[in-house]
């Protein structure tokens, strides 16, 4: 989106919702990896053998979906999550 329409220029300040959408989502996403990332090597400390590691990819198939649903959840109405 952000190739193909005018945002490409950053001068032209032009930007659509659903690029407003993705920008702030991908802002997020930065902060919240870097506190997922500290507690992940956290937990993966915690595990004692590579049965235990398992937690560790749970856990992060767990944020990624959580991600997605947020993205897709930001999209339909950032305000429905205020709301509540």
């Amino acid at each position: 989106e952000w190739l193909t329409s005018l945002a490409f220029d950053s001068l032209a300040r032009f930007e659509t919702r659903r690029l407003r959408v993705n920008q702030r989502y991908l802002r997020n996403t930065v902060e919240q990896i870097l506190v997922f990332g500290v507690s992940l090597f956290g937990l993966a400390a915690y595990c004692a053998d590579g049965a235990e590691m398992r937690a560790v990819v749970v856990t992060t198939v767990v944020w990624i979906v959580a991600r997605v649903a947020f993205w897709l959840g930001y999209h339909r109405s950032a305000a429905l999550w205020c709301s509540a």
